[in-house]
């Protein structure tokens, strides 16, 4: 069966096409019609360069191009940085698709990919597994893959199955902590969202299946929505998770942090086991809690607390626990801590804030948000912390006029911002 090929890039897009090329645009959308699928189904090629600086998520298929995927019997290979999704023909060929218009010949179908949907796919995990001490949701391996069916006349019925197997395979180029063995995820699994209710949630994730080789989780799916990607090791048994300081790691050559990282791992303050550090990788609250106690020393933990999603064998279990106990994390309403979703740069300085009252190290909380325009972005419990962190030279704007509160902070900010937050430490 022969593969029509989209092939979608965020930086730079390239799709691949032959005849009169499709002009740049800054998008993140394509409509495909019956030309730009024939003639790449003859196999004759010519690359199309996307002048793009969004990420190209949705892909319509006008009329003429689902006739055509109808009478040739052609998948549809949508192709991104980390990801191939391969959808025949037939998956479409569905009741649903009938029903959003009587002559369903005449129908169009927008199908979008969503390759970044570990936060969602995280905090609807976590409430399933962490605290009931199962399986590790592998960070970066979740999508959500939907399709609607519009109608001549305006209306369209959205997708819930698919009437044949759709294929997906993914890429992880990264893993948290490498002795936690996260990157040997087995199977898919699928979320329920529509039945979901919090504190229950463990209910409406289902095993799909799924191959992990060569750095990729392969399987087939047959319904639409959120996917997260599930290590076949049970929590506890991922190796030791002791960590020998004098190992330097082999990723941090030449990065504008290096002689931090190194400083901090000498010190003892990086509790990443192995060789790795992954400098450029979002750091999850569970790190940032980690080396924020280690950075500051804070007092290990004489009492226990009690969070929703977070269990013993945790491997920052202790870390968590002594910036529990020092005022420094105080999880959320619903009685989550979150360990593993990505920390944002305002709660980072409202942790960084507390720590320092923990600490005794004195701050100004004066509003220092005005110089930036997106200051009324800052949520309203994050200003006093947000404003203290400026004030004390640890943080600064991601532009010249914009803080960022909700932007992630790869590990490498976060070592350099706590060695500067040590500083002020006497």
């Amino acid at each position: 069966m022969k593969k029509i090929f989209v092939l979608l890039l965020s930086a730079l897009m390239l799709f691949v096409f032959a005849g009169t090329a499709l002009a740049s645009r800054d998008t993140e959308s394509v409509s495909l019609d019956v030309n730009s699928l024939k003639r790449n189904a003859y196999g004759v090629n010519c690359t199309v360069k996307m002048n793009s600086t969004k990420e190209l998520k949705t892909v319509k298929l006008e009329r003429s191009a689902v006739n055509y995927l109808k009478s040739s019997g052609n998948d549809l290979t949508i192709v991104t940085r980390y990801m191939e999704v391969v959808i025949p023909y037939d998956a479409l060929n569905t009741a649903a698709w009938q029903a959003a218009d009587k002559d369903y010949n005449k129908a169009s179908i927008e199908i979008k990919l969503d390759t970044e949907a570990s936060a969602d796919a995280g905090k609807y995990f976590g409430d399933a597994f962490y605290s009931t001490k199962k399986l590790y949701g592998c960070r970066d391996s979740a999508f959500e893959l939907t399709a609607r069916i519009y109608s001549t006349s305006g209306g369209y019925v959205d997708l819930t199955e698919f009437a044949a197997p759709v294929k997906v395979s993914k890429s992880y180029k990264w893993v948290s902590n490498p002795h936690l063995a996260l990157v040997e995820a087995s199977q898919w699994y699928w979320f329920d969202r529509a039945q979901y209710q919090p504190g229950v949630s463990k209910v409406f994730w289902t095993a799909v299946g799924g191959t992990y080789a060569d750095g990729k989780l392969s399987g087939e799916i047959t319904k639409t929505g959120l996917y997260q990607g599930v290590s076949n090791k049970q929590r506890g048994d991922g190796g030791s998770s002791a960590v020998d300081n004098t190992v330097p790691f082999t990723d941090i050559a030449g990065t504008w942090a290096e002689s931090y990282i190194e400083q901090w791992r000498g010190r003892g303050y990086l509790p990443d086991a192995g060789t790795l550090f992954y400098p450029n990788q979002a750091i999850t609250r569970g790190e940032f809690a980690a080396y924020l106690c280690n950075t500051m020393d804070l007092p290990a933990a004489s009492t226990t607390l009690s969070f929703k999603d977070l269990s013993s064998d945790y491997v920052y279990y202790d870390a968590l626990m002594r910036a529990a106990a020092n005022g420094v994390v105080k999880g959320e309403p619903d009685g989550c801590v979150y360990p593993n979703r990505s920390i944002s740069r305002q709660e980072m300085a409202v942790m960084m804030t507390r720590a320092m009252d923990s600490t005794g190290i004195s701050y100004d909380t004066a509003d220092a948000l005005a110089a930036y325009a997106d200051a009324a972005s800052v949520s309203a419990w994050a200003k006093d912390g947000v404003s203290a962190c400026i004030n004390s030279k640890l943080m600064t704007g991601r532009a010249a006029d914009r803080f960022a509160p909700t932007a992630t902070t790869s590990k490498a900010e976060a070592v350099v911002i706590l060695a500067r937050l040590q500083a002020l430490k006497k």
